[in-house]
Formats: structure tokens, C-alpha cells, sequence
């Protein structure tokens, strides 16, 4: 038995079934998994993010991966108001939202990607 076996040897929170997709499509859908309260609040807190980008005191950028600025990176606050329903991301969103870090340290998702890595030498 591997140290990370012994660390992690209790109870897998995942069916074979739900491993076995992570393997193969390098995701999952967890249902359930966090809090509708939780994931409200963090789209609540988007909403405003986005509404008010344009404060000069805004560090967040942002990548655009379609639409009119595909492969451009910009000053969230240079962002124009249409761009929201193209695929994007927003750089080192945790830093600025408590909201996001709840959701990234959310102990139920934590412990299940754990199992998910403790079975990936």
C-alpha cells in the first residue's frame, strides 16, 4: 500500500461510474455538490464584478476564447459591455472574491478531488 493509499484509505465518495467518466473526459458534473446559497451568492457577486468593471481600481484581466476578441487579453475594465457572452476567463478571480474562494474551497468539492487525485499516481 502506497503512503497515499494509507492517507486516503476511508470511503470513496465516487461510484466507478463517476471515476471512469473523470478518466476518460477530464471532468465531472457533481450535483449537488455545493450549496445553491453558495453558487447564488458568487453569481450575485459576478453580476456586480461585471456591472462595475470599469472602476479605475480594477486589477482583474481578462482572456477572451471567442467572439470578436479571441485570443486578446485585456484590463477587465477595458472590456466592452457585449463581451460577457463570449467565452472568457477572469484571471486570479479568487483574489478579489470571496464569493469565488468559497466555491474554490468548498470541503465537499476539496475532498472529492482529493479521492479523484489520490487515485492518479
Amino acid at each position: 500500500m502506497s503512503l497515499l493509499d494509507a492517507l486516503f484509505n476511508r470511503p470513496k465518495n465516487l461510484t466507478n461510474t463517476q471515476r471512469e467518466f473523470w478518466d476518460t473526459n477530464g471532468y465531472l458534473i457533481l450535483k449537488r455538490c455545493i450549496k445553491p446559497a453558495v453558487i447564488d451568492r458568487y453569481q450575485r457577486e459576478l453580476d456586480e464584478l461585471w456591472e462595475n468593471r470599469a472602476s479605475d481600481d480594477n486589477p482583474l484581466v481578462i482572456d477572451f476564447w471567442e467572439g470578436p476578441l479571441s485570443g486578446k487579453r485585456m484590463f477587465f475594465k477595458d472590456a466592452p459591455d457585449d463581451s460577457r457572452k463570449y467565452i472568457h476567463k477572469l484571471n486570479d478571480l479568487h483574489f478579489e472574491s470571496q464569493a469565488c474562494r468559497d466555491l474554490c474551497l468548498n470541503p465537499t468539492l476539496q475532498m472529492l478531488l482529493i479521492h479523484c487525485w489520490a487515485g492518479h499516481p
